[in-house]
C-alpha cells in the first residue's frame, strides 16, 4: 500500500488503518477515513487530498485530510476522511420540495462542497434519473439533507474505492466468499428484536396557520401547513413475550404517503432481521461496504448478508474483518467432479455452493501413476460449469494423456506448445 499526496508516492507507512462502512438501513452516513504514519520531512496540510492506494495502483480511497501533525522529525501522522466530511460543515437554509427532481435535491446538497468541486465529488447512478423528493427540509446540515433524500428515495451512499461520493440502489449481486479465502471461524450474533415501525407521512398545503395547526416556513418566507398520517408496520416474526421496541420515523419530512410504504418496507428488510455474520478473509479490495456476499458460517454452512463494515490489516495480502448486516442462511448444495481416464476415476473434488449460483470452476491437470507409466493428465474441458441444484450435482470430466513418463522416456503426447533450451538441448 502507498499514499499519494500533492503527486508524491509514499511507501514508508507505518500503523495504517482503513475500516470502510455503510449502512444498509439508510438511518446512518457513515464518514469514512484512514490515518497512517508516514516515513517522510515533507509536509502535508489540512485541505489537501490523500490517496491510498495498493500496489497494483487500485484507488481505495481519494480523501480530505483532516489532520496531519509532525510526530517527529522523519516521521508524519495523517488522517484523511471523505469529502462528506465537507457537507457535515455545510449548514443549509429550510427549503420545500415539491416533487423536485433528486438532482436538483443533490445541488443544494453539494453547493458549497469542495471550493466549487460541486458535482465533481458525486455520482447519481442511472437508477434514480427519474426520482423526486416532496416535502420540507429545515435548518440542517447538507449531510443531513443528504441522508433524508436517499433515505426517500432507497439510495445508498459509499465513499470508498472511488475518487466519488457513489449514491447508489441496494446491491443486486451476490458473490460467493470462498471457504479457501475464510478465516475459522466466521461468528453469527442477534441484535435488539424491533417490534414495529412507526412512521409518519406528511402532506402539505400552502396557506395561513390556525392557532392549532401544525406549520413549517422556508426560507423565502412562504408558510405550509402541515398534516401527518401515521402508519405502522409490525415484526411478524417478533417473539410474543418480546419488549416493546419501535422505531419512529416521525419528524423526517421527506416521507409522504407515495413513499412512507416502500420506506417502512426497505427498513424493515434490515432491522426486523438483527443478525449480523463477522468473519475474516483475505480481501484484496475484492470485498466492500454495500456488497451483498454468501460466505461460509460452518463447513456445511452458508449465510448471506450485505457488508456494513471491513476493517483491513495489511501485509503482503490485505486481510479484512467483515461484518454483515441482516445475514440469512443460505440453502447449498455439493458439486461433486470427478476426473476420468480411459473410464478409470483418477481425481475427486468437491464444492460446495449456494443453490441457484452460476458456478465456474477450472478443472485440473492430473499427475498419475498407472501400470508402469507416470501421467499428466489434461482435462478435455478447461472449466465446469452450470447452476447449482437444490440436489447437487456430479459432473465427469474426462480427460487424456499429454504426457507420458515410461522407461525413463517421456513422450509428449499432447501440449500446448514447446519451447527447445540452447544449452541443454532438452525440449521443456
Amino acid at each position: 500500500m502507498y499514499i499519494t499526496i500533492n503527486g508524491t508516492d509514499y511507501t514508508r507507512l507505518k500503523a495504517l488503518s482503513f475500516a470502510p462502512e455503510m449502512d444498509p438501513a439508510g438511518m446512518t452516513l457513515p464518514i469514512n477515513g484512514f490515518e497512517a504514519d508516514i516515513f517522510t520531512s515533507d509536509v502535508a496540510k489540512v485541505g489537501h487530498y490523500a490517496q491510498l492506494r495498493d500496489d497494483l495502483g487500485r484507488l481505495w480511497a481519494d480523501y480530505y485530510i483532516t489532520w496531519a501533525v509532525r510526530v517527529d522529525a522523519d516521521i508524519l501522522h495523517i488522517r484523511a476522511e471523505s469529502p462528506l466530511v465537507l457537507i457535515a460543515r455545510d449548514v443549509l437554509p429550510p427549503a420545500f420540495y415539491n416533487a423536485t427532481p433528486i438532482d436538483d435535491v443533490l445541488v443544494d446538497v453539494f453547493r458549497n462542497t469542495g471550493s466549487g468541486l460541486g458535482a465533481y465529488i458525486y455520482e447519481l447512478d442511472q437508477a434514480f434519473s427519474g426520482a423526486v423528493i416532496t416535502g420540507y427540509a429545515p435548518k440542517q446540515s447538507a449531510r443531513e439533507r443528504l441522508l433524508w433524500a436517499c433515505f426517500a428515495i432507497g439510495a445508498q451512499v459509499t465513499s470508498s474505492f472511488s475518487d466519488r461520493i457513489w449514491i447508489v440502489p441496494a446491491d443486486a449481486g451476490n458473490t460467493l466468499i470462498p471457504m479457501r479465502d475464510t478465516f475459522w471461524r466466521p461468528a453469527a450474533s442477534e441484535g435488539e428484536c424491533v417490534t414495529a415501525i412507526r412512521a409518519n407521512a406528511y402532506s402539505y398545503v400552502p396557506g395561513t396557520p390556525a392557532p392549532t395547526d401544525e406549520w413549517v416556513q422556508d426560507s423565502f418566507g412562504a408558510t405550509y401547513i402541515v398534516t401527518a398520517r401515521a402508519f405502522e408496520l409490525l415484526n411478524p416474526n417478533a417473539p410474543s413475550d418480546a419488549p416493546e421496541n419501535v422505531i419512529s420515523l416521525e419528524g423526517l419530512y421527506f416521507l409522504n404517503e407515495n413513499n412512507v410504504t416502500a420506506v417502512m418496507a426497505r427498513l424493515a428488510d434490515w432491522r426486523f432481521n438483527p443478525r449480523e455474520l463477522t468473519l475474516e478473509c483475505i480481501d484484496n479490495a475484492d470485498y466492500r461496504p454495500g456488497m451483498r456476499v454468501t460466505a461460509f458460517d460452518g463447513e456445511d454452512g452458508m449465510m448471506s448478508g450485505v457488508i456494513r463494515r471491513v476493517a483491513f490489516r495489511f501485509g503482503v495480502q490485505a486481510r479484512a474483518r467483515l461484518s454483515l448486516a441482516g445475514a440469512l442462511a443460505v440453502a447449498s448444495a455439493v458439486l461433486v467432479v470427478r476426473c476420468l481416464f480411459e473410464g478409470i476415476q483418477v481425481g475427486r473434488s468437491e464444492f460446495r455452493f449456494p443453490v441457484g449460483y452460476d458456478y465456474a470452476v477450472t478443472n485440473p491437470y492430473i499427475d498419475t501413476e498407472m501400470n508402469g507409466h507416470r501421467y499428466i493428465l489434461r482435462p478435455l474441458e478447461a472449466a465446469c460449469t452450470g447452476r447449482m441444484p437444490q440436489e447437487g450435482v456430479t459432473v465427469d470430466v474426462s480427460c487424456a494423456a499429454a504426457l507420458d513418463l515410461c522407461g525413463g522416456v517421456l513422450h509428449v503426447i499432447s501440449v500446448d506448445g514447446a519451447e527447445e533450451s540452447n544449452n541443454t538441448g532438452v525440449i521443456a
